[in-house]
C-alpha cells in the first residue's frame, strides 16, 4: 500500500544499482505483525517510459528476484521496495542479477 512505500522511503536505506535502487527497512518499523514471508514491492516510475516499459521492468524485476532467492534468501525480516531505473530496459540479464545478489549481501546486516 501506499502508505507503506512512503514510511519506506522517509525511514529505510537505500541502495543505489546502475539497474534499480533498493529501499529496505526492518518490517517491525512498517507493520506490528510478520504474517507474509516477504514483503517486497516493484515501482517504475514514468522518466522509463509508457505502460508497457514500466510493466516490462517489474517483470523483470520479478522474475530476477525469485531466481536469486531460490539460492540465497532475503532476510524476511525486512521490508524492501525495488525502483527501475531506465537502464534496466536494455541490461544483461545477468547484470540484473549480479546486482540482485549484491543487494541480497548488502541488505543482510540491516
Amino acid at each position: 500500500k501506499r502508505g507503506s512505500f512512503v514510511k519506506l522511503s522517509k525511514a529505510g536505506r537505500r541502495f543505489v544499482f546502475k539497474t534499480f535502487v533498493l529501499m529496505a527497512i526492518p518490517r517491525s518499523q512498517l507493520y506490528e505483525k510478520n504474517t507474509h514471508p516477504l514483503l517486497v514491492g516493484f515501482t517504475a516510475t514514468r522518466k522509463i517510459g509508457g505502460a508497457v516499459q514500466r510493466n516490462f521492468c517489474k517483470r523483470r524485476l520479478r522474475a530476477a528476484l525469485q531466481e536469486v532467492h531460490k539460492r540465497a534468501p532475503f532476510c524476511a525480516d525486512n521490508a524492501y521496495v525495488f525502483i527501475a531505473r531506465s537502464r534496466l530496459l536494455e541490461c544483461d540479464y545477468h547484470l540484473l542479477i549480479q546486482h540482485l545478489e549484491e543487494a541480497q549481501q548488502q541488505t543482510a546486516n540491516l
